[in-house]
């Protein structure tokens, strides 16, 4: 670095800014003296110095350092001058052979759900950061009208993009038809959502123009995919949902450059695609009129659109001007929507999703400190909410049961809220023959299961949450009526690195990374798992999802030592008719229950009697657990016999000489205190009696 010009640039900026060095000392929290010493050369500002002024003013270190990088900003009105005499749309000519493709098919491979897209879209910037270190992600729904909004569409080249959507929307299938109703939604209420998705940290957009390179794999190209080891997508396909939360199936973007690429552009890079169907009009003669559907928004350049490279006045009016000079990507899905939601959601309500769902998948990451994720909502320029995503907040229970574990705060038994018991559950990771290749290993999983209040109203109340090392939940079991009179609980199945930094964490978590298929949403058989490793990686990662739900019915079992005999409550219980003495009298045993669809209890249950000359009558009853008293007895739906006995009523009869019977039932759930998914209960023989005469 030369000194006098570092002094250069200290000056320059200070001109541009209109301020003195005692404002410029005021606004750096530092002496008057010490700027004075800058400028006159006397001393050189430390590194820490220049990350400050950088900061302040909004020009990058590697500005005032070298001169090179973003600087000072230029005249935007000659900025837009430049951009608007050359941005604009080209769309790939319709085949030689007549081909017509209605459409691109990966945007319709996923749920179509906010919920899938806030998981592609961070796990993408969590790949995407150097050596894993942390990032952050910012959410940001914009509403656009009136001036704002015409502003975005002059920027956008609206006019040589409306043809091409109106084309489309001619076209009398999906994504036709849709297009065709957006359009004249936005004709109707003059108003646009964005959804812009901003990360901080990261390397960006990286790589060259064409062919191969994170650019290329994500605007350019299908089924592409940079990632490599054990990174959480590798099939180039997660990225379509962009275009599915598009009205329009319209998405740009925007980065700042970890390196530059070959002829040294590195900042303000943007870019857009738009993935249309096959579609015809006669507004192009060179391409006969016919366009094979997807088309790309840049500098034109004769029939191609490549990047737009240092215009920070483009950047802005779309939206993708990063109000920093970190390094990472911004993306803007226009016409943003929830497609599983045939209501018009307002901002706060999209944001509010965004927020629930980065809670929901991300809490691992949230928790240990390498994410860090912001909801907005923004009316044009004015921003109207805004909120710092909490794990604790959002999923207290998995953040509380994790942190517990590695304080070393464990039970042997869950007797109270809060209380967390730890397990290892082994997996068995095959002999891998791909590079790199290992031998058959084993690796123990941690196995987290927290108790649950009562009364909890949790939405993953009895689930198992279970994620790897890269930090993102893959998937919720649901364990609801796992067994009978079961604690309320939340359980974490911690695997691969997440639960250890021992080779073998390592090799599972590429093992079930291996596993996941293109949405992420499970560990299951794939290509890539039947060639890279030996057979049976599908049975192993069955037998270990057995073992993990085993492992949890064991801890939330009941302590009671004899479910049959009920609470201590119900032991005695008015007794109708000849009752028998409490040391004989009937025994319900090998209680089995599940949830039905229409959430009720679905049981079975035998009733042990004592044999003799005599009839039995026995009336069972579900009870629903409580803190306090005896319980809460529920109706019976339907009550059939299944062996040695007959149903009257409520009531199951036992002829003479038999000394058990089998019965299933179903209870009412209109009768339930609770809903079934949060209560525990036990099944209990509320009144019997023996039937003289010897006849049931």
């Amino acid at each position: 670095m030369v000194e006098n010009e570092l002094v250069g640039r200290l000056r320059e900026l200070m001109e541009h800014a209109g301020i003195t060095q005692s404002q410029l000392a005021d606004r750096l929290g530092m002496s008057q003296a010490a700027v004075s010493h800058w400028i006159k050369g006397k001393k050189t500002p430390t590194n820490e110095n220049i990350h400050q002024i950088a900061s302040a003013f909004g020009v990058s270190p590697e500005w005032l350092h070298y001169g090179t990088g973003p600087g000072l900003a230029p005249n935007l009105e000659a900025a837009r001058r430049d951009y608007e005499a050359q941005r604009g749309w080209r769309f790939r000519p319709a085949p030689t052979d007549r081909g017509r493709d209605y459409g691109n098919a990966n945007v319709w491979a996923f749920d179509p759900n906010i919920w899938t897209m806030v998981r592609d879209i961070i796990q993408n910037s969590r790949d995407a950061a150097p050596g894993g270190a942390k990032v952050g992600v910012t959410f940001r729904v914009i509403r656009l009208r009136g001036a704002e909004l015409e502003k975005f569409k002059t920027a956008l080249d609206w006019p040589g993009l409306l043809p091409h959507l109106e084309a489309s929307a001619e076209i009398p299938q999906r994504l036709g038809r849709l297009i065709k109703h957006n359009l004249a939604k936005l004709e109707k209420e003059r108003e646009l959502l964005l959804l812009v998705v901003e990360d901080i940290d990261t390397i960006g957009l990286i790589g060259e123009e064409f062919d191969k390179g994170n650019f290329a794999a994500l605007c350019r190209n299908n089924l592409d995919s940079e990632k490599s080891g054990t990174a959480g997508g590798a099939f180039g396909l997660g990225k379509a949902v962009l275009w599915r939360v598009s009205e329009f199936s319209l998405v740009l973007f925007g980065s700042h450059l970890s390196r530059p690429i070959s002829d040294g552009n590195q900042y303000y890079r943007v870019f857009g695609r738009c993935d249309l169907p096959w579609h015809e009009f006669e507004g192009e003669v060179e391409s006969g009129g016919r366009f094979a559907g997807p088309g790309w928004f840049g500098k034109v350049s004769g029939d191609l659109t490549t990047s737009f490279w240092d215009n920070p006045a483009l950047a802005a009016d779309l939206y993708l001007n990063r109000n920093h000079m970190k390094l990472g990507t911004s993306i803007v899905v226009v016409g943003f929507h929830d497609p599983s939601n045939d209501d018009d959601c307002e901002p706060f309500q999209l944001a509010g999703q965004i927020e629930r769902a980065v809670g929901d998948w991300f809490w691992p990451d949230l928790t240990n400190g390498r994410l860090q994720a912001i909801a907005e909502t923004y009316d044009g320029p004015k921003r109207t909410y805004g909120t710092d995503i909490s794990a604790e907040k959002l999923r207290h229970e998995y953040v509380d049961a994790v942190q517990k574990w590695k304080a070393g705060d464990l039970v042997e038994q869950l007797i109270k809220e809060g209380d967390v018991v730890c397990c290892r559950v082994p997996l068995r990771v095959p002999k891998r023959v791909a590079e790199p290749m290992h031998p058959e290993a084993m690796h123990e999983a941690v196995l987290l299961v927290r108790r649950a209040a009562d009364d909890s109203k949790s939405d993953r109340l009895s689930e198992l949450g279970v994620y790897r090392g890269v930090g993102m939940v893959v998937q919720y079991l649901s364990l609801r009526g796992i067994c009978l009179g079961a604690l309320p609980f939340h359980a974490a199945l911690l695997c691969g690195e997440a639960a250890g930094a021992e080779p073998e964490c390592l090799m599972a978590d590429r093992f079930l990374r291996t596993s996941e298929p293109p949405a992420h949403e499970c560990w299951t058989s794939t290509p890539d798992l039947k060639t890279e490793y030996v057979k049976g990686g599908k049975s192993s990662i069955d037998q270990f999802i057995r073992d993990a739900k085993n492992a949890v019915r064991e801890i939330v079992r009941p302590s009671m030592k004899d479910l049959s005999d009920g609470p201590n409550a119900l032991k005695e219980l008015f007794k109708i008719g000849e009752a028998s003495p409490v040391d004989d009298r009937p025994k319900i045993t090998r209680p089995n229950g599940t949830i039905d669809s229409d959430g009720g209890w679905t049981v079975e249950a035998r009733i042990r009697v004592t044999r003799g000359d005599h009839a039995w009558w026995v009336q069972p009853v579900v009870v629903f657990q409580q803190e306090t008293g005896g319980g809460k007895p529920v109706r019976w739906r339907k009550l059939e016999a299944v062996n040695n006995c007959t149903v009257d009523d409520d009531r199951i009869l036992i002829p003479p000489n038999t000394g058990e019977a089998r019965f299933t039932g179903s209870t009412d759930p209109t009768s339930h205190p609770i809903a079934a998914r949060e209560s525990s209960i036990v099944i209990d023989a509320r009144q019997f009696g023996r039937i003289p005469g010897g006849e049931a």
